[in-house]
């Protein structure tokens, strides 16, 4: 079957009016102007399926609103479609490890991350999972070692969502931050002030998070940093093996990372 009458994104060009031949749902041919009879593109852009490496989507599609959820299946149906039908054939769902914070509890993870690969053959696009270690949560370290273990994690990402740097550099910044995540939960602003409190004392697990980034490049897994604010913190996610550098927060990191 040939579709004409596209606009083409190639690897090396843009072709503004071409045609592709289709056999057994694979591309099998593309040439320039418009090829024998078949379907009409209308000037439509075809380009090649978009990956999201980093997407919050599926915790939002399971609880859309406070105190409602929705059956697993149900939730990564409906998502799947939708990811589709923007172009996303390779999604990554970003599963956090938080202790107390609802879909992001490391049991709630666990589960997410199991469900995904027990539905995973029947979905249009390829969906994976992107594991993020918050390094305040050394707790949840087994959880992605073991998933690590089982293929069933495809990309790591170190954390550091603590006040006072990343992106959450002041603390007001935190507090408002989390007030707005944990509207209509049971969760008040003294407790959010509280937990960042608790969260400035803490020590952080670096020791744990070098632990992680080992196992993850055993099996040949990607190792990403999160909220670089500082030429420094590049430097210390990239001793720890990390090879992307996930929304920096500061021009002086982004230079720093991509100098690197």
């Amino acid at each position: 079957m040939w579709i004409s009458n596209l606009k083409l994104v190639l690897p090396e060009r843009v072709l503004p009016r071409g045609s592709i031949r289709l056999e057994q749902g694979r591309i099998a041919a593309i040439v320039e102007g418009d090829g024998p009879a078949g379907l009409d593109g209308r000037g439509l852009t075809a380009i090649p399926g978009l990956i999201d490496m980093h997407g919050d989507m599926l915790e939002r599609e399971l609880q859309p609103r406070p105190g409602s959820r929705f059956p697993f299946e149900l939730a990564l149906y409906e998502l799947d479609k939708r990811l589709v039908g923007s172009g996303i054939t390779t999604a990554y769902a970003s599963i956090s490890f938080i202790e107390g914070w609802g879909s992001r509890d490391p049991a709630e993870g666990q589960e997410i991350i199991q469900n995904i690969h027990r539905y995973r053959d029947r979905l249009l696009a390829d969906h994976r999972v992107h594991a993020r270690f918050e390094v305040t949560t050394p707790g949840s370290a087994p959880i992605l070692q073991q998933g690590v273990a089982r293929d069933e994690i495809r990309l790591v990402s170190l954390m550091d969502h603590s006040p006072g740097q990343g992106q959450f550099r002041d603390l007001e910044h935190y507090v408002d931050y989390y007030r707005k995540w944990m509207r209509g939960h049971s969760e008040s602003e003294a407790q959010i002030r509280a937990r960042a409190r608790h969260l400035l004392e803490a020590p952080k697990a670096w020791h744990i998070a070098r632990e992680v980034a080992q196992v993850a490049h055993a099996r040949g897994i990607p190792l990403a940093s999160h909220d670089d604010d500082t030429p420094e913190k590049v430097d210390l996610m990239s001793s720890l093996g990390a090879r992307i550098c996930e929304f920096p927060v500061t021009l002086e990191a982004a230079r720093e990372a991509k100098r690197r």
